[in-house]
């Protein structure tokens, strides 16, 4: 028996696919899905103003905070460290000084509106003070939580399923899968990797060889727009202040978690070919594929083995 769904929400397609050799409550656990990830929307969408993280980014000073968002902040945090700031959900002034200020479908993509001048930028993450539900930070310090909150709810899909005894199912919230188990044929799954210059097409697809595993990817063709003729798009490197524009057009990374491959991914994406493959290789259970402007494909460690290419 099995049973799939799928619902637009998070800014994009998301996907739920149940198997089960025992009779199960499909429409019930579908519906369930369904509410968290509705629920996290409303909760966290930068682009819903009574929204807690909207009330957070026009707080003052204090903010007191549901459980689940200090969740949220305290795993942003512990991500931040590790990438040594490149992963940062401070930067939403930017984001929003370069154009994107509106849900990408409300967006005008191709505008002579000019953007912003860069002004000093308060996006030290670490300013953010936790104590119990208690939250403090400046003023000027807003955050997004684009680059971490697909994967976060990914994973809490996932521990819902698995708390009710699922094995074979796969979840995709656009670029943050998570698949478990088998097909409906037993047959190990595969999923796409896209060619960054022809989204309608595939260039390689990974082979879930594991029980288990969450695979994100981050790319700059999907989301981007104009701003006097120049080309922005949705990925900030917190160094400059303005979309990354280096080597790399997209990075697919597999690891144990959805959270940790989408984060990482944008790592990559940000820090570029050569430091995103060092900064990957020194990383517990993950690999990634790199794919430049030349469509040539980067490979971590031990990528190779779930890799096939068409």
């Amino acid at each position: 028996m099995q049973a799939y769904k799928t619902i637009r929400a998070l800014g994009t397609e998301v996907e739920f696919y149940l198997q089960s050799d025992t009779k199960r409550d499909f429409e019930a656990d579908l519906t369930e899905l369904e509410k968290i990830v509705n629920d996290f929307e409303v909760a966290f969408s930068r682009f819903i103003l009574t929204s807690e993280l909207s009330l957070f980014n026009q707080s003052s000073d204090s903010f007191w905070s549901s459980v689940e968002f200090i969740n949220i902040l305290l795993e942003a945090r512990n991500f931040y460290h590790l990438t040594k700031g490149i992963f940062n959900p401070s930067v939403l002034p930017d984001l929003e000084r370069i154009g994107y200020d509106k849900s990408f479908n409300l967006l005008d993509t191709d505008s002579a509106k000019a953007v912003t001048p860069q002004e000093y930028r308060n996006n030290n993450f670490d300013l953010i003070s936790v104590e119990g539900n208690l939250i403090t930070k400046p003023a000027d310090l807003k955050i997004d939580l684009g680059g971490i909150g697909k994967g976060y709810v990914v994973d809490e899909l996932v521990k819902n399923l698995t708390d009710k005894g699922y094995k074979n199912f796969w979840i995709s919230a656009g670029g943050d899968m998570y698949l478990s188990g088998v097909n409906e044929k037993k047959e190990l799954y595969k999923v796409g990797v896209q060619n960054p210059l022809k989204l309608d097409k595939d260039i390689a697809s990974i082979l879930v060889i594991d029980d288990k595993l969450a695979v994100a990817t981050s790319g700059v063709a999907k989301r981007q727009w104009k701003r006097e003729g120049k080309i922005y798009n949705h990925v900030i490197d917190p160094r400059t202040g303005t979309s990354v524009n280096n080597d790399v057009l997209a990075v697919t990374v597999i690891s144990d978690k959805a959270i940790k491959s989408d984060v990482f991914a944008k790592t990559i994406l940000i820090l570029g070919k050569e430091e995103g493959l060092k900064f990957i290789n020194n990383q517990k259970n993950c690999e990634a594929l790199i794919i430049d402007k030349n469509l040539d494909f980067s490979l971590s460690k031990n990528m190779n083995k779930y890799l096939t290419k068409l």
